[in-house]
């Protein structure tokens, strides 16, 4: 019997009697692919499993794509579009600067400005301190337009047992403000009990509507919620409450400002005329035509400029995305050629030609690809608008919602030629259709090609290559050559499959007939591995790098304290004592401890060289060194002293030494009650007695450099501050005293004992000798044990949020839960690559599996064998993916973690590269998703196929 294929002429074999015309030639390919296009629109109509597995493949990826395009887009907010968000319906904001001297702007001040040396010119009518309402006219005299005062800063709102610090925005009729005020739900407030709050507050706790206690320094005030509302600000999260009345406000940290309202919009030269009055002003006419740069400062030009490498990443992703749709794609279109071997072989026949067999394949792709890429499209804009909605309600800064046409129709044309690059190969191979063999059901696949396989080999030694040497080059190297590793490794896989196949003779049966199934049809299986591959490898390189920094970060972490144990830091009002009193009322178990620095209220300090005040400081005297040694303020720098080796600052003094927050030391003195001191460090003895009469303890990795006799030198003085160089200098003589100390060595343990200070005193030491002292912070202990999440809970809710509470409980992955998501959606991805191509390829093997049951085969066997097949396409793509992303895992992994800061050191030092491999992470994935997919595979198969006659 002869073998028929369809050659370049038609199938009959008859040449034409004359070559066609160009013209005619071209109306005729135009013919074809019109015709080509019908019949791929019939076809995705009729095989509706295939086409929604080709929307999942194409689709999902292109909208996840879309989505982050649309949220940069929305993120990313210009002047032009800042002017509604800023200003509402006003034409100008304006705001006095602090600093009491002519300002210099850009077009947008929150994007830079200056100030000068000049006084600002005096406002007529304008008094410094006063609220925005009293200096409401002088404001409105100076600009000639009506203002509305606006004031911004923090009320307290007591909720249950805890308060919550809320950011305010207090703005007469701010319906007048649309675009900058958003209604979500509810009304305006009319009344000055009346109040908005966001939706952020309300997932706080802040009720929707309703009663609202607000907490003041005249005492409590209730106020109506009326509505919830978005408060838009461009620097920042958007306001929690919006008000009518200023004086809701507390005092302190109130910031004025004055809308200015009207038809007349405000020039740039008013800006610059306003700017002489110490007005920063933002215009929306400035914001909608910026001045040119010769129009501003010489110091403000060019500001906020600067190169991109935007476009050559925005290569880089679509190169990716190319690659990651057509492998994702390519078993559907593979498996669909297949099946589609007898119609296509029958048009053949009948005189189509092989390019016309060609198109047919390719205008598949064209229907399927553009059709799921337009829904993935299309999807991602409903999909962004939600997501943005809710990174708004939850209190992130978001622009107006935007969508970059442009962007997503490159995508979707990306989307669209990687379809055609996917159905591209099994085109090609109805070039050599058998025409007989192809009717009668016969699948043969030729033998895998050597010069494919030797230009696999040579593409992966290269890739390889380039990304061992590229650490040392440039990122984008190691990009290309993991492209290139990728390439070289799928164009192996045939090889390997046919490999496998020559060696399946001692697996059991099942096994052996799925091993020979994938590789005579090679053209459908090695798609699948390749997409497995291609997923696997972007998992592995991604997990090595983010697990090997996570091992350097671990081994790196110190400890804040101990373990278990809360540390507190009060941002809070004046009375933050209060806070503590319920704390020790209401959790009587816990253990409050104070930590002090040496260091005075600043508001109290007398005022030394011009309107800096003079600072007190306290610094232990490592041996050799003197007060100016340590402060730096000799000419020599550091006296005669030698250097000590790896010094930080080249000042050894300094280095050695722990000082109070003023002095620039690397470590700090801190105070803490003798019998906590005894307690974290578990002394005993001579040891303890010497802290609880009036000794400290040091924890220096150069003792012998700091300690004499067992005693450190402290000297305590005050230092005043150039206010224009800002260097500072020693006023009047300082004081020395020699103290007993207790050495521990320089480890994050001891650290973490000392609460990170190089020395600790007794805080009686420092109320004996009078010595200026401040709380730094609180720890929180439970003697039971360390404190639970319920507790730490409590806790915060006790203290308020103005107040940070944490509790130590060693290092936590910050990107656990990110890299857990992404472990899933890969394993989904995989899960749908193999079950897809699974699914497709079942029609085709509905007579083999008709043949195993008509010979005695059970169902049993059936299963097994499709679950092992799946089983197979799944292991193989993940071990063949596991072993090629370790290579640019590796390079990321050493890039990484080569160089760090050295924690007990403060120093930045070169280490050997940490290199973890997440074995648990990649097992779960290698073992997990084949035995998924086989299972289910598995279950797939029916108790009876339908027994058909085969024709051979």
């Amino acid at each position: 019997m002869t073998t028929q294929t369809a050659p370049a002429v038609s199938a009959g074999g008859t040449p034409p009697a004359a070559p066609p015309s160009p013209s005619s030639s071209g109306s005729s390919r135009l013919a074809s692919w019109r015709v080509a296009l019908r019949l791929a629109r019939r076809d995705v109509r009729r095989h509706r499993g295939r086409s929604l597995a080709v929307l999942i493949m194409v689709g999902v990826p292109t909208m996840l794509i879309c989505v982050g395009l649309v949220l940069g887009a929305t993120s990313q907010v210009s002047a032009e579009e800042s002017i509604p968000m800023t200003l509402g319906t006003a034409r100008a904001h304006v705001e006095v600067d602090a600093g009491g001297s002519r300002v210099a702007q850009l077009g947008d001040p929150s994007r830079g400005y200056s100030t000068t040396d000049a006084p600002a010119r005096e406002i007529p009518g304008f008094r410094a301190g006063s609220g925005a309402e009293l200096n409401a006219a002088a404001i409105s005299d100076l600009t000639g337009a009506e203002v509305v005062a606006s004031s911004e800063g923090r009320v307290r709102a007591r909720i249950g047992d805890r308060d919550l610090g809320l950011e305010t925005l207090a703005l007469p009729g701010p319906e007048r403000f649309v675009g900058k005020l958003t209604l979500r739900s509810g009304q305006w407030p009319d009344r000055a009990d009346e109040v908005l709050v966001s939706p952020a507050a309300v997932r706080r706790g802040v009720p929707g509507s309703g009663a609202l206690q607000i907490v003041g320094e005249g005492g409590e005030r209730t106020v109506t919620v009326v509505g919830t509302a978005i408060a838009t600000t461009r620097w920042g999260a958007p306001h929690d409450l919006v008000t009518t009345d200023p004086d809701l406000l507390t005092a302190d940290g109130t910031r004025s400002a004055w809308y200015v309202m009207g038809d007349q919009p405000v020039t740039w030269d008013q800006v610059r005329d306003l700017n002489e009055y110490g007005l920063l002003v933002t215009s929306a006419q400035v914001l909608a035509q910026p001045p040119a740069q010769d129009q501003l400062v010489p110091e403000l030009r060019d500001a906020g400029g600067g190169s991109s490498d935007q476009a050559a990443l925005i290569a880089l992703g679509a190169t990716l995305l190319l690659i990651v749709i057509a492998l994702l794609v390519g078993p559907a279109f593979a498996v669909g050629a297949t099946r589609q071997r007898r119609t296509l072989a029958l048009a053949a026949s009948n005189g189509a030609t092989a390019a016309q067999l060609r198109r047919t394949v390719l205008a598949q792709a064209i229907v399927l690809g553009g059709l799921s890429a337009l829904a993935g499209v299309a999807a991602s804009v409903p999909v962004t608008w939600v997501i943005a909605r809710e990174v708004t309600d939850r209190g992130s800064a978001m622009g107006p919602f935007e969508v970059p046409w442009w962007q997503l129709g490159a995508i979707w044309s990306i989307a669209v030629l990687a379809a055609i690059l996917a159905a591209l190969v099994p085109a090609q191979r109805l070039t050599r259709l058998d025409i007989v063999g192809a009717m009668r059901g016969r699948v043969v696949t030729p033998p895998p090609s050597r010069w494919l396989f030797v230009v696999g080999l040579v593409l992966a030694g290269l890739g390889g290559a380039g990304v061992i040497v590229g650490l040392d080059r440039s990122e984008y190297v190691i990009a290309v050559a993991a492209v290139l590793l990728v390439l070289g490794t799928l164009l192996l896989v045939p090889r390997i499959l046919h490999t496998l196949g020559r060696v399946a003779g001692p697996l059991p049966l099942p096994l052996r007939l799925a091993v020979r199934d994938l590789a005579r049809h090679r053209t459908r299986s090695a798609p699948t591995v390749a997409a497995v591959l291609a997923g696997t490898a972007a998992l592995t390189m991604g997990l090595v790098g983010a697990s090997s920094d996570d091992a350097q970060e671990r081994e790196d972490y110190v400890p804040q304290t101990l373990h278990g144990e809360a540390y507190v830091y009060s941002g809070g009002p004046s009375d933050a004592a209060d806070p503590f009193a319920r704390v020790e009322r209401e959790l009587p178990d816990l253990v409050v401890v104070p930590v002090q620095s040496y260091r005075a209220d600043t508001e109290a300090l007398p005022t030394g060289q011009g309107e800096v005040p003079d600072e007190p400081f306290a610094t232990t005297l490592p041996r050799g060194c003197t007060v100016d040694d340590v402060l730096g303020t000799d000419e020599s720098g550091g006296g005669d002293v030698e250097l000590a080796p790896g010094a930080g600052t080249g000042n050894r003094c300094l280095d050695l030494a722990s000082g109070s927050g003023v002095l620039p030391t690397t470590s700090v003195i801190s105070f803490m009650p003798a019998a906590e001191i005894v307690r974290r460090f578990a002394l005993t003895g001579a040891e303890a007695r010497t802290v609880t009469d009036g000794g400290g303890l040091l924890v220096s990795g150069d003792a012998d450099e700091v300690v004499a006799d067992g005693r450190v030198e402290v000297a305590r003085g005050t230092l005043s501050t150039d206010p224009e160089s800002g260097q500072y200098s020693l006023a009047g003589s300082a004081t020395t005293s020699r103290i007993p100390v207790v050495i521990r060595p320089r480890t994050k343990d001891n650290l973490a004992r000392s609460v990170h200070a190089g020395l600790v005193l007794p805080s009686e030491i420092a109320e004996r000798e009078g010595w200026p002292v401040m709380p730094d912070l609180q720890l929180v202990h439970d003697p039971d044990g360390p404190i639970d999440a319920t507790t730490q809970e409590r806790l915060q809710q006790l203290l308020g949020d103005e107040t940070y509470v944490e509790v130590e409980r060693g290092w936590q992955n910050p990107l656990a839960m990110v890299i857990a998501v992404l472990i899933g959606i890969f394993t989904l991805v995989l899960l749908v690559v193999t079950l897809t191509a699974t699914a497709l390829s079942m029609a085709e093997q509905e007579r083999d599996q008709a043949t195993i049951a008509a010979v005695g085969g059970s169902g049993r066997t059936r299963r097994l064998m499709v679950a092992s097949q799946t089983w197979l396409l799944a292991t193989t793509g993940i071990v063949l993916g596991a072993i090629v992303g370790l290579f640019p895992g590796i390079t990321i992994a050493r890039a990484l973690t080569s160089e760090g800061w050295d924690p007990v050191t403060n120093m930045q030092v070169a280490r050997d590269a940490t290199v973890d491999m997440p074995w648990t992470a990649l097992l779960v994935v290698l073992v997990a998703v084949p035995a998924l997919a086989a299972l289910v595979a598995g279950l797939g198969i029916r108790r009876t196929p339908d027994l058909t006659r085969r024709a051979e």
